[in-house]
This record gives C-alpha cells, sequence and structure tokens, in this order.
C-alpha cells in the first residue's frame, strides 16, 4: 500500500503522476508606503475666491471647460482647501494659458508671500501650459493664491498638488 498523499507545503507544487514535485521559490513582500495621493484643483471651483476683477470664463481646452482669468492688477484667485497629509514640501503643477508675452504670478501660500513664477507663451488664448513650483504646506487644509499687482498673470486652469509623504 503507498503511504498516505500529504498535503503540499506552501514552497511545493503537488507531483503529477510520473513527475517530480517542483519548488517554488519562497515570495516575501515587505510594506511599500503608497506614493502620495496627487490631487487636481480646478481654479473655476466654487471652493475658490476670486479678489476684484478676477472671472470665470470659457475654455474648450481646459480641463473642465473653464478657467479663471484676469488676474492681476489686484485681481487676486485663491485656491482654497488644498489638502495635504502631512506638513513638508509639495510639487505643485499649475496649468495655465498665456497668448500674450510671458506672465508673471506672486504665489502666496497659507498668508506668506513666496516667488514669482514667470508663465511663458503657451502659443495662443486656446492652449495650456504647465509649470511645477514646489510650496511648503501644512498638514490639512492649505491656501494658494495668485496675484500681480503691476500687470496681468495668465489665465488659469486648475493646479495639481502632490503633497509630502506621511
Amino acid at each position: 500500500t503507498p503511504p498516505a498523499a500529504q498535503p503540499p507545503t506552501p514552497t511545493q507544487v503537488p507531483a503529477t503522476p510520473g513527475h517530480r514535485t517542483a519548488h517554488r521559490p519562497a515570495v516575501t513582500t515587505s510594506p511599500v508606503p503608497p506614493p502620495p495621493l496627487v490631487r487636481t484643483y480646478e481654479a473655476e471651483s466654487d471652493i475658490n475666491t476670486l479678489g476684484g476683477g478676477a472671472a470665470k470664463q470659457g475654455c474648450p481646452a481646459c480641463s473642465g471647460g473653464w478657467l479663471i482669468g484676469w488676474v492681476g492688477f489686484n485681481n487676486t484667485l485663491q485656491f482654497n482647501a488644498v489638502m495635504s497629509p502631512a506638513t513638508g514640501t509639495a510639487q505643485v503643477t499649475v496649468w495655465y494659458v498665456n497668448g500674450d508675452a510671458t506672465r508673471n504670478a506672486q504665489v502666496t501660500v497659507d498668508g506668506v508671500v513666496g516667488g514669482w513664477m514667470a508663465f511663458p507663451n503657451t502659443g495662443d488664448w486656446n492652449t495650456v501650459g504647465s509649470i511645477t513650483i514646489t510650496i511648503p504646506v501644512v498638514q490639512g487644509a492649505n491656501e494658494i493664491r495668485f496675484n500681480n499687482d503691476n500687470g496681468w498673470a495668465p489665465f488659469f486652469d486648475k493646479i495639481t498638488v502632490r503633497p509630502p509623504a506621511r
């Protein structure tokens, strides 16, 4: 009488008649933290704050079909509730339209005035371009404001934010 069959061990594949038992390499996994979630914030969202004469207008090439124009000369666009899981440095990609010569905007994060960004011409007023910057953020909600007190900024489509990892 042949011996009773034994169940395969985790690293063995059951043998078939006429074949030897094959061994599989043991698989080990180590936990890898997921990458930070990239979030998109549309410029035309009702949660944002438009100051002065900044205004929403149609834009067929833009992600939501709209953009915010006329930022500059004391008109502002502020993205509200830009969320971060941790305090640190976030990568922010600004999607914009600029059919003019290079336009500039100053970036303010949570009330702290930051640097200036130069937005090159995108070819025309129907073509979206992008620039990526890094900014400091705090855990929780952040406010990112664009303005130019001395000239026109580009028209803004959206921002995408890659927050710091936890």
